[in-house]
């Protein structure tokens, strides 16, 4: 047993690791450390510097040399990568119309409207509509003179001329009313010297309800003939209420001039003014035999309106 333990002392000491080599001189109590630090942009080497002396113990840097190899990554060189490409349609916008929607809109008669993409601008028609009336609304009529619209303004004259044909004119006002109906709005004005509009508690306007009419029949028996006439001023005020359509009843006396007859043009905003004259007698007549034009044909042609003649000795409106 001692002697396999001195064997195995004898292997030891013949290792390298425990021999001296040739011309090495051995130092006593020499410490070797392992040093690992990070480099830094502040490294000499890295910013080209000169090299640092040589060290004192060569053996110790050849060691530390080996640990910094031996720990050191090893850096893979980048490889390039690279994507599949793939021919899509962009996605701002609508794009074009699908098949299907451009062979169904061609069968029901109508435009294809092709989007252009940008911003989801279109194609797209234009149209015009009619101020005066037409295709808005029912359609009403006041002695034969038809007009269509969404809102009407019935400007009718109650001066003292008007004593014997009032009753007459509030009669057609109710029968006109009775055409509209609920979508549509109106508003009734006597006047004489001033205008006075029929009252619907804080609204302005009625619309075509039976109870909205009742509420004008209702008010229809306080309005009686009385006074002078300012046709202007009423106009103006029927004008206010933006109407499509004006039913202006009066008769030919004391003639607008042609300036009051431009300063209404000026305000008519689209309106169309159908003027109904209430004469006694036939009308005044010229040498070709037709109606000699008074200041409500202008006024009617003026705005795009009709004109109507009421003859009050019979009764017929021409």
């Amino acid at each position: 047993m001692h002697l396999a333990a001195a064997w195995i002392l004898w292997q030891l000491a013949q290792s390298p690791g425990c021999q001296a080599r040739r011309g090495e001189q051995v130092s006593e109590g020499r410490e070797v450390g392992i040093v690992v630090r990070e480099r830094g942009p502040e490294d000499p080497r890295e910013v080209g510097a000169s090299p640092p002396a040589a060290e004192a113990n060569p053996s110790a840097s050849t060691d530390e040399t080996r640990v910094e190899a031996a720990v050191a990554p090893t850096i893979s060189p980048e490889i390039p990568l690279s994507l599949p490409s793939v021919e899509a349609p962009g996605v701002i916008g609508l794009g074009p119309m699908p098949a299907f929607a451009a062979q169904a809109a061609r069968g029901a008669g109508g435009p294809v409207v092709q989007n252009t993409g940008l911003g989801g601008r279109g194609e797209f028609g234009s149209g015009q509509g009619s101020r005066n009336g037409a295709g808005n609304g029912n359609g009403t009529t006041m002695y034969g003179v038809t007009a269509k619209g969404r809102r009407f303004v019935y400007v009718i004259d109650r001066s003292s001329s008007m004593t014997d044909v009032l009753r007459s004119a509030k009669n057609e006002l109710m029968a006109s009313l009775r055409r509209l109906d609920e979508s549509q709005e109106f508003q009734v004005i006597f006047f004489n010297n001033s205008p006075h509009e029929l009252k619907k508690n804080r609204f302005v306007l009625f619309n075509g309800s039976e109870s909205d009419r009742q509420l004008v029949e209702d008010q229809l028996s306080g309005i009686s003939a009385s006074g002078g006439t300012n046709r202007v001023l009423a106009l103006e005020t029927a004008l206010e209420l933006r109407p499509d359509v004006i039913y202006f009843l009066t008769d030919s006396e004391d003639e607008m001039t042609a300036a009051q007859r431009e300063g209404i043009r000026k305000r008519l905003r689209g309106a169309q003014i159908n003027c109904i004259e209430f004469g006694s007698g036939r009308p005044v007549t010229g040498p070709d035999g037709k109606q000699a034009p008074n200041f409500l044909h202008k006024l009617a042609k003026e705005s795009g309106g009709g004109y109507a003649y009421f003859d009050i000795t019979g009764g017929a409106s021409r």
